[in-house]
């Protein structure tokens, strides 16, 4: 969907004439002696070159999701089996760049993963349980928030447990969504799943005493997808991080104020120097704040700030 937008920006962006260059990687940015940042080094098919900038150098560049060591430093909580999603640019350069110049960073350790266990639907009236047979979401979470938190249970485990009135296979083959088999009785299934002893009869006789209600006092599922748990056989999919396909985006970057101007590690502005998307941590700053879409708007209109602000800067 993002080629919708990129496709009235190009064509704008050659009705004004707009000089582009591609194939250059900038390898730095450039200070003059009053430590304002004035342009860029670039290297083109082994040519390195200074382009300076007439107001200020504006750095959007993604975030570091391909960038095995940065999410290894900065997001170590994030579940090696977690795929990357974007493009392999998206390898912290932009970030780099800003640390250079003294940029302070904030929100590094965010990340959102995702990995729907629906749809369809009907799925999301089962429960979700860890290792020690305990609830810790409600299951109509945006998945991404259901992840963030699957993220912090033992071994980064969960299992999807369900009735015969609420199973159902995945839509979504590609995510790998297997079941782990059917049992006539719940005892039986929390053996199976190596549970503590009583831990999954407890929880599951806890939430039926409420569904029975169309309630969930527990974590609050919306009581459109409450029902009870009470029609054998029941059945139990693996939905943890290393058998369910999740893949994942860094939230973190380089830190900047509400006029898109990037700030160093004593909180003032580095002049001439902007930034905006995925490398500036805005609205969403961890998994459990993040929703679909939420990256979108606050790229598009820092972008247009920083723009605005780095085209009307007469440092240079």
């Amino acid at each position: 969907a993002g080629s919708v937008a990129m496709k009235h920006l190009i064509e704008r962006c050659e009705q004004l004439n707009v000089r582009t260059r591609f194939d250059h990687r900038v390898i730095s940015l450039v200070k003059d002696s009053a430590d304002n940042i004035v342009g860029v080094s670039a290297v083109s098919f082994g040519e390195q070159m200074y382009i300076r900038a007439r107001g200020g150098v504006i750095i959007s560049a993604g975030g570091f999701s391909f960038n095995p060591d940065m999410v290894a430093n900065y997001a170590p909580q994030l579940p090696s089996s977690a795929v990357a999603l974007g493009i392999p640019n998206n390898d912290g350069d932009a970030i780099g760049l800003g640390i250079s110049s003294g940029a302070a960073l904030s929100a590094m350790n965010g990340v959102i993963a995702t990995a729907s266990f629906y749809p369809p639907g009907k799925l999301i009236k089962g429960i979700v349980v860890n290792r020690s047979g305990r609830r810790f979401v409600n299951e109509d979470a945006y998945h991404g928030r259901t992840a963030d938190f699957l993220m912090g249970q033992a071994d980064a485990s969960a299992f999807l447990i369900l009735d015969a009135e609420t199973f159902e296979y995945s839509e979504n083959p590609e995510l790998n969504n297997n079941l782990i088999d059917g049992w006539e009785t719940i005892e039986d299934m929390e053996a199976a799943l190596k549970l503590p002893a009583g831990s999954l009869v407890d929880t599951l006789n806890e939430y039926n005493r409420f569904a029975s209600d169309g309630e969930d006092p527990l974590f609050h599922k919306n009581n459109k997808w409450v029902q009870p748990l009470d029609k054998p056989p029941y059945a139990a999919f693996d939905i943890s991080y290393d058998k369910l396909s999740y893949m994942f985006l860094t939230l973190g970057g380089v830190k900047a104020d509400c006029e898109a101007q990037v700030i160093n590690q004593h909180g003032t502005p580095i002049s001439g120097l902007y930034a905006a998307g995925a490398c500036v941590p805005t609205v969403p700053q961890d998994g459990k704040g993040y929703a679909s879409g939420l990256s979108l708007g606050p790229g598009s209109y820092y972008g247009r700030i920083a723009g605005r602000n780095a085209a009307s800067a007469i440092q240079n």
